[in-house]
């Protein structure tokens, strides 16, 4: 089975993104596999909580953009190193 890491959503890369697409949160969600509900979509929006790498990839893959463009890196994780 493979791996899911988890990583940091950039919520407003995410929120902008879509806006610039003309998608509501209704519309991304949509768009992803597995009938995502629009409140996990908007959840990442708000309050950037960690989300697995795969549902990350669904949503850039959704919006015609990179990974990178909707994560952060993990500040903590490279000061604790």
């Amino acid at each position: 089975m493979p791996r899911v890491t988890t990583m940091r959503p950039d919520g407003d890369a995410i929120r902008a993104i879509r806006k610039r697409r003309g998608l509501s949160v209704v519309q991304l969600a949509a768009k992803l596999p597995g009938c995502r509900h629009p409140q996990s979509v908007r959840k990442l929006e708000v309050a950037s909580p960690p989300a697995s790498d795969v549902f990350l990839w669904q949503i850039a893959n959704a919006l015609g953009v990179d990974i990178s463009d909707i994560t952060k890196e993990n500040d903590d994780e490279e000061e604790a190193a």
